[in-house]
C-alpha cells in the first residue's frame, strides 16, 4: 500500500485507487505457472495422458476485460451484493447482478484437450451446471444442439437469452439416457451433494460407444454444496482425494474417483479457472484439473 491510498480516508474510494493500480500489474502479467504439470509426480501409467496447456489469445481478453471494467459498476455490485446474498445464494446474485462471468479454455484449447480439428462436429451436447453460458458458447461452437442444466434461476434466464435449451436439473437422466454425444461438467463435481451419483448418471446419459465427458475440479479438492440460507454445506457422498499437490489429487481422482465410476481417461491438462473481480480484485484465479473421459463399462438402457 503507497502512500496515498494510506491516506485516502473513504474506504470505497481508497479500494477503487488501489484497484486501479493493479490494472497494469494484471493485465501485463505472464503466468506460466498456471499450467505448470510436474509428470515425474504423476503415475508412470498416466504421464502419455497429458496435455500441455499455455496462455492463449482468449483468456488474455478475458482477463483485460476484467481489468478494463467499470469501477462504478463494481462498487454498485459489490454494495447490491451484500444485500442480495443475505437472501439468494452466490449464483443467484451472479446472474441479478449479470457478474461473476467465468473462463475455462479458449476453443483451440479445448479442440486440442478433446483431440480434435476445427471441422469437428456433434449433434448433441449437454452442459451441467452452465452458469451465463459463457463457458458453454466455446464448445456450443462445434455442436448443433446444446442443451443445459442450471439450478439458479437467474442464470436460466440468461441462458435462455442466449438461446439454449435448459433441460431439468434433476430429472435429466432419466429423460435423456444415451442421448448425448458430449456432457460437460465443468466445477460442479465438487458443488453437488451426490458427486458419484452424478458420475454414474453422467455416464448412463452418454452415447454408446463414442460419448465422451469433459469434467473440470478445483485443486485441491473442497467439495461444498452452494445451499443458501438452509441446509448443510457438506455432501451426502465423499470423494476420495488426495489434496497434497495439484499431481497427487489428479492420480487419486482418476484411480480413486473416475476408473472406479466406470471411466478411462483420454486426456487431461491443467489450466486457471478464472472469474470475473470486484471491488477487490480484477480477476479471480484456482487451478482446475481437466479431464476427457469416456465409459469404459457398456451401460445397459432399459
Amino acid at each position: 500500500m503507497d502512500y496515498l491510498s494510506r491516506n485516502i480516508r473513504n474506504p470505497w474510494a481508497r479500494q477503487a485507487y488501489m484497484h486501479i493500480m493493479d490494472d497494469d500489474q494484471d493485465k501485463n502479467s505472464d503466468p506460466d505457472h498456471w499450467y505448470d504439470i510436474d509428470l515425474e509426480k504423476i503415475d508412470y501409467n498416466l504421464r502419455h495422458l497429458c496435455v500441455k496447456s499455455t496462455m492463449d489469445q482468449e483468456t488474455r481478453q478475458f482477463i483485460d476485460s476484467c481489468c478494463d471494467a467499470s469501477i462504478l459498476k463494481n462498487i454498485f455490485d459489490s454494495i447490491s451484493s451484500t444485500f442480495l446474498h443475505a437472501l439468494f445464494s452466490q449464483t443467484t446474485t451472479n446472474g441479478l447482478l449479470g457478474r461473476g462471468s467465468m473462463h475455462i479454455f479458449g476453443r483451440q484449447q479445448f479442440l486440442t484437450l478433446v483431440g480434435k480439428s476445427g471441422d469437428w462436429r456433434i449433434p448433441t451436447m449437454l452442459d451441467l451446471g452452465a452458469g451465463d453460458g459463457n463457458i458453454t458458447s466455446v464448445m456450443a461452437e462445434f455442436v448443433e444442439k446444446v442443451s443445459v442444466t442450471e439450478v439458479s434461476k437467474s442464470m436460466r434466464w440468461r441462458l435462455n437469452r442466449r438461446g439454449y435449451q435448459c433441460v431439468d436439473a434433476f430429472t435429466w437422466p432419466e429423460l435423456y439416457p444415451g442421448k448425448f454425444d458430449l456432457i460437460s461438467c465443468l466445477n460442479v463435481l465438487d458443488r453437488t451433494d451426490r458427486p458419484l451419483t452424478l458420475l454414474s448418471n453422467i455416464k448412463k446419459c452418454l452415447k454408446p460407444g463414442n460419448g465422451i465427458c469433459i469434467i473440470a475440479v478445483v485443486v485441491p479438492v473442497s467439495c461444498y454444496v452452494e445451499s443458501g440460507w438452509f441446509g448443510s454445506n457438506t455432501p451426502s457422498e465423499e470423494l476420495n482425494v488426495s489434496d497434497d499437490n495439484f499431481e497427487e489429487c489428479v492420480n487419486s481422482l482418476i484411480q480413486n474417483v473416475f476408473n472406479p465410476a466406470g471411466f478411462t481417461v483420454v486426456n487431461f491438462t491443467r489450466l486457471p479457472y478464472l472469474c470475473q473481480g470486484d471491488l477487490y480484485e480484477n480477476y479471480y484465479v484456482l487451478n482446475d484439473s481437466i479431464f476427457v473421459l469416456k465409459s469404459s463399462i457398456p451401460v445397459t438402457h432399459i
